[in-house]
Order: structure tokens, then C-alpha cells, then sequence
């Protein structure tokens, strides 16, 4: 049944207001860490094959920022953060304190990511463990920087053994008046999706 999973609009409205739990939760994190005025929202959710994964991210030769986590627990899977060369940039310049024209990607930048990511990925997964009755815990988060092809083709590869579908929930940072958008992607493979799915009353029992 998993190679033809289709969501209702509420079982989808479910998983987003669960997205959206998460940001309100990293939101203050957020704000806490950086005394500044963040909103981070999720206006969509949705089920996305894997093997369409590079065409949600951009093209082929776009560079993109990617954080990645695995999730313990109960059932286990991973999680990716990602966002566009200029937006990762842009957040950690505005989260570092530093001018919009330092453009250049470093270790500082990528460590401010990299917080950011685990603030976000932590709170997500802690709503998502409400959501479902048990405990979903993210690892230490790996970065990558480099083009879509570069850094999704060889995640594809790895997770298509197991994995038929991401989980993407779309993330808005709203802050210093502009709109930083970025993805968050899910995959549960075999079992662990299965068992998914029944935790949220989204499979035959």
C-alpha cells in the first residue's frame, strides 16, 4: 500500500498545523537566541515521490544549503533542512549580526545554520511525537554545500532502497522584514512508514 499513498486535504491540514507547532516553537527558540522578531510559518504540507525529490529544490546546477539529520526513536528515518544559496546567507548574516553583502559561506555561518536547523528540526519532531505517542529524536545535524545535482542524486540513491516518499513541509522565516523561505523534508522507509502512517490514523489498521 505504501507505493500508492494518497492524503485527504485534512490529513494534510493535520500535518502542516503540526509544522506549524514546531515553528511556533522554534520561533521563540529563535528569538531567545537572537533577540530579534521571528515568525516562522508552514503554508503547505505534502507527500512527494522520491525520486522527485532535485525538482523541488531547484536546478540542477543551483547551489543549495542542506542540513541533514537522522531521527531515533520508536521508528527511525531522516530529516532534511534546506535552503537556497542566498537565503542560507542571508539568515546567518541577519542571525550573526553581519552585513547583508558578506556573501561568502564560512564555518561561523555554517555553524549559525546549523543551529538553526537543530532548533527547528528538534521542535518539529517533539510535535510530531505528540502528535503521534512516541519519541522521535534528531542526531547531531551534518551540512552540505554544494549544487542540487551534487547533493541530492547521492541522498536519493541512499534512501530509495527504503524510502518511496518525503514528507515536505514548506518553512517561511519572516524576519527584518523579508521573507526567508526553505524546505523541510521527512522519510520514513518500510516499517517506520508504515508505523507512521497508523500512528496518525493515515493507514488501514
Amino acid at each position: 500500500m505504501e507505493n500508492d499513498i494518497k492524503l485527504s486535504e485534512a490529513q494534510l491540514d493535520a500535518l502542516r498545523e503540526v509544522g506549524n507547532i514546531g515553528a511556533a516553537h522554534s520561533s521563540a527558540a529563535l528569538e531567545q537566541m537572537t533577540s530579534k522578531r521571528i515568525t516562522i510559518n508552514v503554508p503547505r504540507a505534502y507527500l512527494l515521490p522520491i525520486e522527485e525529490l532535485a525538482s523541488v529544490l531547484g536546478k540542477e546546477d543551483d547551489i543549495i544549503v542542506m542540513l541533514f539529520f537522522k531521527i531515533f526513536g520508536e521508528v527511525e528515518g531522516s530529516i532534511i533542512v534546506t535552503f537556497t544559496e542566498e537565503q542560507a546567507t542571508f539568515l546567518a548574516n541577519l542571525l550573526l549580526g553581519k552585513s547583508e553583502t558578506d556573501t561568502e559561506m564560512n564555518e561561523e555561518k555554517e555553524s549559525a545554520l546549523k543551529e538553526v536547523g537543530n532548533i527547528l528540526v528538534s521542535a518539529y519532531l517533539t510535535a510530531m511525537s505528540n502528535l503521534v505517542g512516541f519519541n522521535l529524536l534528531p542526531s547531531i545535524p551534518y551540512i552540505a554545500y554544494d549544487m542540487v545535482a551534487a547533493v541530492v542524486d547521492p541522498l536519493v540513491i541512499d534512501l530509495s532502497q527504503s524510502v518511496k516518499y518525503a514528507l515536505v513541509t514548506d518553512t517561511e522565516f519572516l524576519l527584518a522584514e523579508k521573507a526567508v523561505a526553505g524546505k523541510c523534508l521527512t522519510f520514513f522507509g518500510g516499517e517506520s512508514f508504515t508505523t507512521m502512517l497508523k500512528a496518525i490514523g493515515m493507514h488501514d489498521k
